[in-house]
């Protein structure tokens, strides 16, 4: 996976925009009543191929990472890792 699905892409922006607490407690909830089943092990190859940077992810949250803030955006993957996949290792 070189690219983000349009599937993938979409529900990033819904439940990531601004990285509110409130969406990713809600991805969560989705996940788990199976509504986004598919999405732990989507976003986890995504994660694997690296296809995340610090300007597509501050495109997709509107979070307005810098092109270097590596670290911020680590932050973010894995905060929504663990909202997506509770007790999971995180596959990056």
């Amino acid at each position: 996976m070189s690219e983000l699905s349009e599937q993938l892409r979409d529900t990033l922006v819904a439940y990531c925009l601004y990285m509110e607490p409130d969406s990713l407690k809600d991805l969560t909830t989705d996940v788990e009543q199976g509504g986004l089943a598919w999405f732990p092990a989507e976003f986890s190859q995504a994660l694997i191929a690296g296809v995340f940077t610090p300007d597509l992810w501050g495109r997709l949250t509107q979070t307005g990472l810098d092109r270097d803030d590596q670290d911020q955006l680590d932050a973010d993957l894995r905060a929504v890792w663990s909202h997506a996949a509770p007790g999971q290792p995180y596959p990056r």
